[in-house]
């Protein structure tokens, strides 16, 4: 039997993926990926940042302590980011060079 974190953590990997294939659908150009040091300003109206926040909403909700995630379009990473974290104890944060 599947304890509920496991569950939680399920659910919130097909949320990410309904997520991931929502945002891969949408029309619009592609965008590479940001240059450390060189990205745009992000406002809450900005598509990335409402992502961004609805999937650190179903990370609190599922109690999942850190996310890497890439979404690609036509073999072109379009947005990667690293949620949360890596070492909860320590408050290290995931990035997204972090091995999992």
């Amino acid at each position: 039997m599947f304890s509920p974190i496991h569950v939680a953590r399920a659910a919130v990997l097909i949320a990410v993926s309904v997520l991931t294939a929502t945002a891969c659908t949408t029309t619009g150009p592609a965008v590479t990926p940001p240059v450390p040091g060189d990205a745009p300003a992000v406002t809450p109206a900005h598509p990335v940042a409402t992502f961004d926040a609805r999937i650190e909403e179903l990370m609190r909700k599922a109690q999942v302590p850190g996310l890497a995630l890439a979404l690609v379009r036509d073999g072109r990473i379009v947005h990667q980011h690293a949620y949360g974290f890596a070492d909860v104890d320590a408050e290290r944060p995931l990035t997204i060079d972090t091995v999992m």
